[in-house]
């Protein structure tokens, strides 16, 4: 983390890095909540009467009340881990972001202003949720590329963000409980996530960072610029021999005695 910040040409683009991890960071806080902050929003669900019809004799908790609460956290989470997968595959990350972030915008209206008694927006709204969180997030993590060292730091930050968005949620049910509505909530934070999306559709770079990426501020956009650390030679054709390095090692483990002893042994 040191020699990042005392690298001559690292120093040039330490504050543009730093500024698009705390935004990143931010966002991340914003969407990726769904499966450590349910139990906050599920309290708001429940006092909206969301799914109270299920339960007889107008009984606050029934059993089929909770599987279809369960149901919908089942989705969510899963949706979440999808939404990796499929972030992992957009060749772009700002277009996988700004899809993640504006789908996580959908899903808070259809949160916010859905009324209680409807009983099948509840499991799409909280996918929308998941998959858009995990979209939103898995483009970041190459952002650490452009800090050095302090790489395994900045990936250490989004995964600390990640459970701490559970947060989110609480402070949705704390300001629930101070009076402010669903809606009213939900709403806002629909609004702030189309906010940044339009930050990122702007701001974000259009390819992922790589090693020896340095970010600069090209009036209000973020541009890389591949140098080495003594000067600005690319990296692009030293990057292809280590490729083929890598991929040999692969081929060589994948068909040693002991990868094919160990797929015998548990296939």
């Amino acid at each position: 983390m040191v020699a990042w910040f005392t690298t001559p040409n690292c120093l040039r683009g330490r504050r543009v890095a730093v500024g698009l991890l705390l935004f990143s960071l931010f966002q991340c806080f914003l969407t990726t909540g769904v499966v450590f902050g349910w139990p906050s929003l599920l309290l708001i669900l429940k006092n909206d009467g969301v799914y109270e019809s299920r339960c007889e004799a107008n009984l606050p908790n029934c059993s089929d009340r909770e599987v279809a609460f369960n149901l919908v956290y089942s989705l969510g989470a899963m949706m979440n881990v999808l939404g990796l997968t499929v972030a992992g595959w957009i060749p772009n990350p700002k277009i996988s972001m700004v899809i993640g972030l504006l789908l996580t915008a959908v899903g808070s209206l259809m949160l916010g202003l859905t009324p209680g008694s409807n009983e099948w927006v509840w499991p799409i709204a909280f996918s929308l949720h998941g998959w858009a969180g995990g979209m939103a997030q898995m483009p970041c993590y190459s952002l650490g590329n452009a800090f050095g060292t302090g790489k395994g730091f900045v990936i250490a930050c989004y995964v600390s963000v990640y459970c701490a968005s559970a947060l989110m949620y609480q402070i949705m049910l704390l300001i629930y409980r101070a009076g402010l509505s669903r809606e009213q909530i939900l709403i806002c934070h629909a609004s702030l996530t189309i906010l940044c999306a339009v930050v990122s559709s702007w701001s974000w770079p259009s390819r992922p960072v790589k090693v020896g990426d340095i970010l600069r501020m090209q009036g209000w956009r973020v541009e890389l610029v591949t140098v080495d650390i003594d000067g600005d030679t690319s990296l692009e054709t030293r990057s292809v021999g280590t490729k083929k390095g890598n991929l040999r090692k692969v081929m060589q483990a994948a068909l040693s005695f002991r990868y094919i002893s160990f797929l015998t042994f548990y296939l």
